[in-house]
C-alpha cells in the first residue's frame, strides 16, 4: 500500500512492499506443514514498523487507515440495515399477500354463502307463492260453493217469502171483504133504524122547529122596532137643532182625521222603528235586542271572555292580535276589515265572535247562509235590509254568517248555466255592500272547509 509523503521519502513505501513480498512468500500453511519457523518474516514486520514510526506521515495513515475501517463498517451497517429493510419488506409483502389471499378466501366463501341463500331464499319463495296458489284456489273454490249455496238459499228464501206474501194478502182480503159486508149491512140496520125513527118523530119536531122560528122572528121585530125608533127620534131631535148637527158633523170629522192620522204616523213610526231596531228575519241572534241596549243602558262589555275558550298558544296569539287590531280600528276611526273562519263545527268559530265582539265594544249579529236560499226573490230585498240595519249601529256591528260557504260557495264554484237568476242577483247584492271600506260593520265568515 503506498502513502505520499511531503518529505518524498520512499522507505516506508519499499517496506510495505517488503512486508508484502515477505507475507507472500512466506505461507503459513506450508510452514506449518513443513514445520519450519523463519524469523525473518518477523524481522521485517519489525522493521517496517520502525519505519513507520519514524515516518513523519505515520499517524495520517494510521488515521487514513482507521477512516477506511469505519467507512467499511458504515458500510457493512448500511448493508445490514438494508438487508433488514428488505425483510421488512418482504415480511410485509408476504403479510400483504396472505392478507389478500386471506380476504379473497373469505370474500369467495360469503359469496358461496350468498348465493346459497339467494337459492334457497328462492325455492322458499316459489314454495310459498306455489303454497298461497294453492290456499287461494282452495279459497275462490270455497267461496264459489258458498254463493252458490247461498244463492239456492236466497232463491228458496224468496220463493217461500213470495208464497207466504201471497197467502197473507189472500187472507187479508178476506178479512176485508168480511169487514166490509159487516160494515155496509150494519151501516144499513143503522140508516134504517134512523129512517124509521125520523119518520116516527117527524110531527114533533116540525111542531118544535115552528114554535122556536117564531118566537126568534117576534124577538127579532121587536129589537128592530126599538132600534129604529130610537135612531129616528134621535135624528129627528139632531136636526131640529143646527148647533148639534154642526157638532156632530165637526167631531165626525175630527175622528175621522184622527183615525187616519194616528194610522199613517203609527205606521211611519214603526218602519222607523223597525228600521232602527228592528230585527231583520235573516237574523238568528243579536245583541242589538231590547230598547236599553239602543239607550246606551247594556251591561259593559266583558274584557275576561278569551279566558273560557281554551286554544293553542299560536292560535290564541294569532285571535288575540286580531281582537286587538278591531279595537284599534275602532278607536282610530279607521275601516274595519272582513275575516274568516274555518274549522269542523263546534270548534268554537261562533262563541269567538261574539267574545269578539264584546271585547271590541261592538254589537254582533248571527245569521246563517242557509237560509238565504229559500228566500228565492226577496233574498235581494233581505239582504239590502240586513245590512241597512247593519249601518244604523252607533257602537258597530260585527255580521257573522254561519255557513257562508252555502250561497257564497255555490254562486263561486258553479257556472253560470247552473246558477239561478236569484242566487247571481243576492251575491252582487252581497258583494256591492261588502266591496267597499267601512266603519260601520265587518263581516265575519264562518266555513266548516278552507277552500
Amino acid at each position: 500500500m503506498f502513502f505520499p509523503s511531503s518529505s518524498g521519502n520512499k522507505k516506508p513505501s519499499a517496506a510495505v512492499a517488503a512486508s508484502s513480498g515477505s507475507s507472500s512468500s512466506g505461507d503459513p500453511t506450508t510452514d506449518a506443514i513443513s514445520g519450519k519457523f523463519d524469523p525473518t518474516a518477523l524481522e521485517r514486520g519489525a522493521k517496517a514498523l520502525k519505519e513507520l514510526d519514524s515516518s513523519p506521515n505515520a499517524t495520517k495513515a494510521f488515521e487514513i487507515i482507521k477512516l477506511q475501517e469505519q467507512s467499511k463498517q458504515k458500510e457493512f451497517q448500511t448493508e445490514i440495515e438494508k438487508s433488514q429493510t428488505q425483510r421488512t419488506q418482504m415480511g410485509l409483502q408476504r403479510a400483504q399477500v396472505e392478507a389478500e389471499e386471506k380476504r379473497k378466501t373469505i370474500a369467495e366463501q360469503q359469496d358461496q354463502e350468498r348465493r346459497t341463500s339467494q337459492y334457497k331464499a328462492q325455492l322458499e319463495s316459489e314454495l310459498y307463492q306455489k303454497k298461497l296458489a294453492d290456499q287461494q284456489k282452495q279459497n275462490e273454490d270455497w267461496l264459489a260453493q258458498q254463493h252458490q249455496q247461498f244463492l239456492r238459499q236466497e232463491e228458496i228464501r224468496k220463493k217461500n217469502d213470495v208464497e207466504v206474501e201471497e197467502s197473507r194478502r189472500r187472507t187479508l182480503m178476506e178479512q176485508m171483504k168480511l169487514q166490509r159486508d159487516n160494515d155496509v149491512a150494519r151501516a144499513q140496520a143503522e140508516a134504517d133504524g134512523r129512517i124509521k125513527q125520523e119518520r116516527e118523530n117527524v110531527d114533533v119536531h116540525l111542531r118544535s122547529m115552528r114554535a122556536k122560528a117564531a118566537e126568534e122572528r117576534k124577538t127579532k121585530l121587536d129589537t128592530i122596532n126599538a132600534t129604529l125608533g130610537s135612531l129616528g127620534s134621535g135624528f129627528r131631535s139632531l136636526l131640529d137643532d143646527k148647533t148639534k148637527m154642526t157638532a156632530l158633523v165637526t167631531g165626525l170629522t175630527a175622528v175621522a182625521l184622527g183615525i187616519y192620522t194616528a194610522k199613517a204616523g203609527t205606521k211611519v213610526a214603526g218602519n222607523l222603528l223597525e228600521k232602527r231596531l228592528g230585527k231583520p228575519p235573516l237574523v238568528r241572534e243579536t245583541s242589538r235586542k231590547s230598547w236599553s241596549r239602543a239607550l246606551g243602558l247594556g251591561r259593559p262589555a266583558s274584557t275576561n271572555m278569551m279566558e273560557k275558550i281554551v286554544l293553542q298558544d299560536e292560535l290564541a296569539e294569532r285571535l288575540q292580535w286580531t281582537t286587538n287590531s278591531i279595537i284599534n280600528a275602532k278607536k282610530n276611526g279607521t275601516p274595519f276589515r272582513h275575516l274568516m273562519l274555518y274549522g269542523p263545527p263546534g270548534t268554537g268559530k261562533t262563541l269567538f265572535a261574539r267574545t269578539l265582539a264584546r271585547q271590541s265594544g261592538l254589537d254582533y249579529a248571527i245569521m246563517t247562509g242557509g237560509d238565504v236560499g229559500p228566500l228565492g226573490k226577496d233574498a235581494v230585498d233581505e239582504m239590502n235590509r240586513l245590512f241597512a240595519w247593519a249601518n244604523t249601529s252607533k257602537k258597530g256591528l260585527i255580521l257573522f254568517i254561519d255557513e257562508a260557504d252555502a250561497f257564497l260557495r255555490r254562486g263561486r264554484m258553479s257556472s253560470s248555466s247552473n246558477m239561478s237568476e236569484d242566487a247571481r242577483n243576492v251575491l252582487s247584492t252581497f258583494l256591492a255592500h261588502t266591496g267597499t271600506e267601512n266603519d260601520k260593520f265587518m263581516v265575519v265568515l264562518a266555513t266548516n272547509v278552507r277552500e
